[in-house]
C-alpha cells in the first residue's frame, strides 16, 4: 500500500488542489494562495553534480492545468547558480539527464514517435544528438563508465525477445476484435493497468557495433517491476559486468523476494549477489571496482522494512551489514569518487538526515539534520553538498551547503514570485504522549493573519501508508495546507505509530493493530491540539485521508461521533474483501498477520465494514476506477453503507484514474468537490 515513486521525472505526478469560491480573507497586499498560483512556476528536480564539481544538471516541470498536461526541461548551469541555461529540445519534455564521457556530455531521455529515446548534448559545442532509435522505447538508461556503450530498458514478450515479435504482435492486436484478456497466475492486474504479456528487459548497446545484446533474457521483469530502488542497474567500474534487480519467485502477487544480479555484457555468467529472501535493490559499484553495495530488506513479503547497506569486498567476498544497528530506513544511497565513503539519506523524525559512512572503520558521521532535501550530491572533496532544500513555507529549490561553515546558499529562484506573492500558512512541530505513552508528533499549520482569540475550523489530514509519514516541507502530496489555509481551515497532520522515520519499534506497532494505536494516537492528538491550541473550534473538526488515511477515515466513523464530517479518498471498506481484490498480497499478509483464512479475527476487527452499524457522520467517498491496489468496490461499499444507514453522504467517481489520481483537471474537479462539502458542514467565523 506503500507508494515508492520517484521524486521527478518522467511521472511526477502532483497532487492538488481546486479554488472556485472566494478565499475567506479580504484582500491584503500578498494575494491567498490558489489553485493557479500552485502552478505558476517551474518544480525543481533530479539533480546531478558534474564529474569535475564546477557545473550542475537538473529538471524543471512546469504544468498546463487547462490543457491536462505539462512540459520537463533538462537544464545546466554553474555550482554558483550562474550561466543557467536550458538543454533539450524545446517543446518537448526531456527527463532524466545524467553526466557522460568524464563531463563532456549529458544523456537525457526525450520524447520522440517511437517512445523516448536517449539523447546527449554536449558541453563544448551544446550539439544534441539521438543515440538509440528503439522501437519498443527506453524506459531507463545507464551510460558505461569507459564510454562504450549503453544500457537501456525496454518492453519485451517473455517467448520471444526480439524487437521484430514484439513489433508484430503489437500490431496483430490492432485486429483483435474482442477485448477479452484471459490469465492463469497472479499478479494479473499491477497497480492501474492489466498485464498485457509483456515484461522489461535491460539491452545493451555498443557505440562500435550495431548489434544489441539482451542481458537479462528469461521470463522475469529486469530490473524488477515491483518494490524496485531509486536505480536498479549499475554498470562495474570497468564497463564489463551489469548489477540489476529482478524477482525470480513464482508468484509475484505475494513476494517482495528482489534481488541483485550480475551478469557480463552478452547476458551470460549471470550471478545471484543477494542470497535473502526480503527486498534487496539498488546495486552500486565502487569508483575503484573494488566494493559493491546493495540495499537489504531481510524479512519477505515486508516492503517498508527496515533498509540496511550490505557491502560486498569483491575480491574477498566479504559481506558487512554497514548500518545495522541504525535505527532509520534508507533513502538515497551512494558512493564518494574515492570510494572511501558511503553517503546516505534517511528520514528522520519528519524530516530528513545525511550521513557519511567510512568504508574501512565502518565510522558513521551526521552531516544534515532537521531539515527536508532530497536529489542529494557531494563534490569530490567532500567540502559541498547540492541538494534540493524544500522547507514548510515555500516550495524546494536548489541550494549548496558548505559543510566546514555550515551555511546554506540557494542557487535557484524558480518559486521565487510565488512565495513573494502570496501569503502562506505558518507551520510548526508538535509532540504529545500516544499509545503506549509513546512521543508521537505531528504539524499544524495556520491560516495567514491567524488571531489566537479567533476561533476556526479544523482539519485533520491523515496521511498514506500506514509506513509513511508527513514530513516538514511544502508539499502537494493530498493535500496543500497553503491552499486549505487560504481557505480558513487550520490543518493538523500527525504521524501515528506505523509511520516512518521514527525507529523500527514505532513503525511496527501497526502490524496486526490497524484501528488500535493509530486510533488511540488520533484521538489523543484530537485531544491535544484543542487543549494546546484554542483557536481551534471543537465544534467545527473534520478528517480527511487516503490509501490508508481514508481506511482510517471509514473506520473513525464507526468509532466515534467527534467529527463535523469526513472526506474518504481511496480507502478501504472491507479488509477481507481488500485482500482478495488487491494487487499487492504481500502487504495484507504482512500487515494483517496471514490472510482471511488464516487470520480472519485481524481481519474482521480492523474492517470499518464491522462496525458499519455505527456509521453517522457525514462522509465524502472519492475512487477511482483503475484503482487495482484498493478496488473501486471498496468505495462503493463505505458509499452503500452510509446511504442505507441514512447518513448524508455523496461518491465522486472517476472510472479512468488508479489509486494516485494523475490529471490535473481530475484534482481541480476533486477540490471542488471537497472544499463544498467542507463548507457545508464546517462553520467558519
Amino acid at each position: 500500500m506503500k507508494h515508492l515513486h520517484n521524486p521527478f521525472p518522467p511521472i511526477v505526478i502532483v497532487f492538488l488542489l481546486f479554488i472556485s469560491v472566494s478565499p475567506a480573507f479580504p484582500a491584503q497586499a500578498k494575494s491567498p494562495v490558489t489553485f493557479e498560483s500552485l502552478y505558476g512556476f517551474e518544480s525543481v528536480g533530479d539533480v546531478h553534480l558534474s564529474p569535475g564539481g564546477s557545473r550542475l544538471t537538473f529538471v524543471t516541470r512546469k504544468s498546463d492545468v487547462e490543457t491536462n498536461s505539462s512540459l520537463s526541461t533538462v537544464w545546466l548551469m554553474d555550482v554558483s547558480g550562474k550561466m543557467m541555461k536550458k538543454i533539450s529540445p524545446d517543446g518537448k519534455s526531456a527527463w532524466h539527464p545524467r553526466w557522460v564521457d568524464q563531463g563532456k556530455r549529458i544523456a537525457f531521455l526525450t520524447v520522440t514517435d517511437h517512445g523516448a529515446q536517449v539523447f546527449t548534448y554536449e558541453i563544448g559545442t551544446g550539439k544534441i544528438e539521438q543515440v538509440t532509435h528503439y522501437a519498443s522505447g527506453v524506459n531507463d538508461y545507464v551510460w558505461s563508465p569507459t564510454g562504450e556503450g549503453l544500457a537501456f530498458v525496454t518492453g519485451v514478450y517473455p517467448e520471444n525477445n526480439s524487437l521484430e515479435y514484439y513489433l508484430q504482435k503489437k500490431e496483430k492486436e490492432k485486429s483483435v476484435k474482442h477485448s477479452g484478456k484471459l490469465y492463469d497466475k497472479l499478479l494479473f492486474r499491477p497497480y492501474s493497468r492489466w498485464d498485457d504479456g509483456t515484461i522489461t528487459h535491460i539491452l545493451y548497446q555498443p557505440f562500435n557495433d550495431p548489434e544489441i545484446t539482451d542481458v537479462t533474457p528469461g521470463t522475469h521483469n529486469a530490473p524488477t517491476s515491483h518494490l524496485g530502488g531509486s536505480q536498479d542497474i549499475a554498470f562495474s567500474a570497468d564497463g564489463k559486468t551489469i548489477a540489476f534487480t529482478m524477482n525470480t519467485d513464482p508468484v509475484k502477487a505475494v513476494s517482495t523476494n528482489n534481488d541483485v544480479f550480475t551478469a557480463d555484457l552478452s547476458g551470460k555468467n549471470r550471478e545471484r549477489i543477494s542470497p535473502g529472501k526480503g527486498c534487496d535493490v539498488d546495486p552500486g559499484f565502487s569508483p575503484d571496482g573494488r566494493y559493491m553495495f546493495y540495499i537489504q530488506m531481510a524479512r519477505p513479503q515486508y516492503e517498508a522494512d527496515q533498509k540496511d547497506i550490505i557491502l560486498i569486498d569483491l575480491k574477498s567476498g566479504k559481506r558487512t551489514n554497514l548500518t545495522e544497528r541504525f535505527d532509520r530506513t534508507l533513502s538515497e544511497t551512494f558512493w564518494s569518487p574515492d570510494s572511501k565513503y558511503i553517503y546516505f539519506t534517511c528520514e528522520d523524525k519528519g524530516f530528513r538526515a545525511m550521513y557519511r559512512i567510512d568504508i574501512a572503520s565502518g565510522k558513521m558521521e551526521k552531516l544534515l539534520g532537521d531539515v527536508y532535501f532530497s536529489s542529494v550530491n557531494v563534490d569530490r572533496k567532500g567540502k559541498n553538498i547540492y541538494m534540493i532544500k524544500t522547507p514548510m513555507d515555500r516550495p524546494g529549490e536548489i541550494f549548496s551547503y558548505d559543510l566546514k561553515r555550515k551555511t546554506y546558499t540557494q542557487l535557484t529562484f524558480f518559486s521565487e514570485e510565488f512565495v513573494k506573492n502570496h501569503d502562506m500558512a505558518t507551520t510548526e512541530t508538535f509532540w504529545y504522549k500516544g499509545a503506549g505513552n509513546d512521543p508521537v508528533m505531528g504539524f499544524i499549520s495556520f491560516p495567514p493573519g491567524y488571531d489566537r482569540t479567533k476561533k476556526y475550523p479544523m482539519l485533520m489530514l491523515i496521511h498514506g501508508g500506514p509506513e509513511g509519514a508527513w514530513s516538514g516541507n511544502y508539499t502537494n502530496y493530498g493535500w496543500n495546507v497553503h491552499l486549505m489555509a487560504a481557505y480558513g481551515y487550520i490543518s493538523v497532520k500527525i504521524n501515528p505509530h506505523g509511520s516512518s522515520s521514527y525507529g523500527l519499534a514505532f513503525q511496527e506497532a501497526i502490524l496486526g493493530n490497524w484501528g488500535i494505536v493509530d486510533y488511540e494516537d488520533f484521538m489523543k492528538g484530537l485531544d491535544y491540539v484543542l487543549k494546546t491550541y484554542p483557536a481551534i473550534d471543537e465544534r467545527n473538526v473534520a478528517a480527511l485521508g487516503r490509501s490508508y488515511g481514508g481506511f482510517m477515515v471509514n473506520f473513525l466513523n464507526g468509532s466515534t461521533d467527534r467529527f463535523n464530517c469526513f472526506i474518504s479518498i481511496d480507502g478501504i471498506f472491507d479488509q477481507a474483501m481488500g485482500y482478495y481484490s488487491t494487487d499487492e498480497l504481500w502487504f495484507m499478509e504482512m500487515e494483517f498477520k496471514g490472510t482471511p483464512v488464516t487470520s480472519p479475527g485481524i481481519y474482521k476487527r480492523s474492517s470499518p465494514m464491522t462496525y458499519a452499524k455505527n456509521f453517522k457522520t457525514p462522509t465524502l467517498v472519492i475512487h477511482g476506477g483503475r484503482d487495482y491496489r484498493v478496488d473501486l468496490s471498496q468505495g462503493i461499499g463505505m458509499f452503500t453503507a452510509l446511504q442505507r444507514n441514512g447518513v448524508p453522504s455523496q461518491l465522486l467517481y472517476f472510472p479512468d484514474e488508479p489509486h494516485y489520481y494523475r490529471k490535473l483537471q481530475t484534482w481541480k474537479y476533486v477540490y471542488e468537490v471537497q472544499l463544498k462539502w467542507l463548507d457545508r458542514w464546517l462553520k467558519k467565523p
